[in-house]
């Protein structure tokens, strides 16, 4: 679910906006995003829960943008091409997505958990 509203915000407004954690994606054409966003949803869907089908029209910037007619936006072509890439073993959605990221991520997750069980195990 984090993952899902990441890449909406991503999506929308957020594009290009400096953030340290996800700056790389804007070294991307938008459609590894929307690619990305497409498997985060999949997962999702695959565990049950119902992310807005709005979602999946590459036009769509969220409720504040709304649709794009900006030609970098529209990449439904282009997208085929990203989903069988991403879809193969060994393909990563984005080179940035290595070993060592997958261990940052980890890392951080270990913190926010640690964080949560000194709040509700330490009075």
């Amino acid at each position: 679910m984090g993952q899902h509203r990441e890449c909406a915000a991503l999506r929308g407004a957020g594009w290009g906006r400096p953030h340290s954690t996800v700056n790389y994606v804007f070294k991307h054409p938008p459609v590894a995003l929307i690619t990305y966003h497409y498997a985060v949803m999949d997962e999702m869907e695959h565990r049950g829960y119902h992310p807005d089908p709005v979602w999946r029209d590459t036009n769509w910037r969220g409720s504040k943008l709304k649709y794009s007619n900006d030609r970098e936006w529209n990449c439904s072509p282009a997208l085929t091409d990203y989903l069988m890439c991403a879809k193969a073993d060994g393909c990563l959605f984005y080179p940035e997505h290595d070993d060592k990221y997958l261990e940052e991520c980890f890392k951080k997750k270990i913190n926010f958990l640690e964080k949560i069980k000194k709040v509700y195990f330490y009075f």
